[in-house]
Parts: C-alpha cells; structure tokens; sequence
C-alpha cells in the first residue's frame, strides 16, 4: 500500500481488516492493536504506541472501532465467569486474568452486586464463606486447565473434555445470569460434570470406548465414575464428591421430562459443580489457591447441602 492515502481509502482498509479478523476468529478487544500493527507496515509508519502524537491513521481507527462497538466489547474478558447465590439470586463472579504474584482481594470477584448486597454477602459468615469456597474453586479450575493446556503432563483429550466442561459451566452462568427460563442449566451441569469425570478417569488410563458403556459403571453414571475415581486418587475430597454426584439430576430424564427445581435449587446446582470443577483439576495441576489464604476450613458444598 502506497504511504500515501485518502481517508476514504484508509477507513475501507480499516473495515477490511476488521472483517479479515472477524473471519479468523479474533476477539473485538483483539483486533484494533492487530490492525493497528498492520497498517503501521503497510504505511511504513514508525512510532511508539502509547505515546502523545497519535499518526491519523489511528484516529482514524479509533473513530472506526467507537463507531462500530461499544466500550464493553472492546474490553479484556475475564477468563472465566461463574456464578454465585445469594438468597434466589444469581451473581457473576469474574475470574480476572492476574499476571505476577498480587495480593488476591476475593470481594472483587463479585460483580453486579449494589452496596446493600455486598454488605450482606460480606457481612455474614457462612455467605463469606461460600463465596469464597467458590471463587477459590474456579481459580483453581480455570488457571489449573490453563496450565496443563501449556504441558504435556495430561492427555490432550482429558484436557479437550475439560475444556467443553468448562464452556458447559460458562453457558449454566450465563443462563442463570440473564434468562428468565434457567431450567437449561440442569442439562448444562449434567454435561459438564460427566465430561470433568471422564476426562479424569481418561487420564487415570480408563479406555475411552470403555467409558460410555453404562453396564461398565460409566456412561451417564456420575455416582459410579466418581466412585472410581475417589479409589484412584486418595487425596481427592471423596466424601464431598460422592456427595455432590449423589445429587446431581438424572441426565437422561432431565433431558426428555421438564421437572419443576426452585431458583434455589438450581442456584446449588450450578455451585456444586463449580465445586467439582475445582476439586478435580486440583488434582491433577499445582494450583491451589486456598493454600495461601488465611481461611482453611471449607464450609462450602456441605455433605447435608441441596
């Protein structure tokens, strides 16, 4: 491209870029420093990013990126966002992407929440408590995965059926967050807690044509696949696994019958298997975040708890 240019040249370019990116898969957040990088070149422009004398070409892509999003699409997404109840209610926690070693401040996880809540939900004990059980649940899960993703430690279809899992839990959030029907979770979480389940019995060298064979123990079978893998792995939290396996929801039946479950109901549906997220990638990276908190003891699923 010639250094010399119209604007009306230069804002097609700019929207051909874009949509070139959109095709390959870029995030909006993503792709203005790509574009931004590219017609640098093309232009044969050099200066530093960040600097006080923006060249026009990055006006003008600044004008093409205010106009064509919004300020929310073009931010940083979370690397993962669950969810947390309190009372019937449903709140995002936002797992932040944390580069180095800061101190932690879990409050700033919840999201959406007014002061009067947050009051509330800090204010009392056992809520503190379970929404910090939560939070250290899915920063285990979700930086745990990111690491292995990164290593050669685990089969790559572990790691395949852990990450559909993980975007099976994001999708029960995002339900509970803004349907007005949320009934779809069930399916979500049932999905969600066999794919964690058989992806760890997959790297325990269970055989994966073995594991839908429901007269084997496996297939739908939840309680007999963490069963299983309690007696493999000792230092897994077996009671609470068990337990939450207990009372997960017939996959199957749920899928073809619409059975009637409270907001509540599905409120603990949905943190037990955050739970059982955490609890199994625990295990198998080096990720534990509790270990440097000052608060231990967990309160959060109970054996008694819906």
């Amino acid at each position: 491209m010639s250094p010399s240019i119209s604007d009306e040249e230069l804002n097609g370019r700019i929207l051909a870029l874009d949509n070139e990116l959109i095709d390959q898969g870029f995030e909006p957040w993503q792709r203005q420093i790509h574009i931004e990088s590219k017609l640098s070149q093309e232009l044969q422009i050099s200066y530093m990013i960040g600097g006080d004398n923006h060249p026009h070409h990055v006006k003008l892509l600044r004008h093409h990126f205010d106009t064509y999003y919004r300020k929310e699409d073009l931010y940083m997404p979370p690397l993962h966002i669950g969810a947390f109840l309190f009372r019937d209610l449903f709140f995002p926690i936002r797992i932040p992407v944390i580069f180095g070693s800061p101190v932690i401040n879990l409050s700033q996880f919840l999201c959406q929440a007014t002061e009067s809540q947050t009051q509330l939900i800090f204010g009392k004990r056992i809520s503190t408590l379970t929404f910090c059980d939560q939070a250290f649940d899915l920063l285990d899960f979700v930086y745990g995965l990111d690491d292995l993703g990164k290593q050669d430690r685990i089969s790559p279809r572990s790691i395949e059926w852990w990450q559909l899992a993980k975007q099976q839990l994001e999708a029960a959030a995002a339900t509970t967050l803004g349907s007005l029907t949320k009934y779809a979770i069930v399916q979500n979480c049932c999905v969600s807690a066999e794919l964690l389940l058989k992806g760890a019995l997959l790297q325990e060298g269970v055989d994966e044509d073995l594991l839908p064979n429901s007269n084997k123990g496996y297939g739908h079978n939840l309680v007999s696949m963490a069963s299983k893998l309690c007696k493999i792995r000792d230092e897994i939290n077996d009671q609470l696994i068990l337990a939450v396996a207990s009372r997960m929801p017939n996959y199957v039946e749920t899928r073809y019958n619409d059975i009637s479950f409270t907001r509540v109901q599905l409120g603990h549906l949905l943190m037990n298997t955050q739970f059982l997220a955490g609890e199994i990638l625990r295990r198998y990276s080096d990720r534990n975040f509790r270990l440097d908190a000052p608060i231990q003891d967990r309160t959060y699923p109970s054996i008694t708890t819906t």
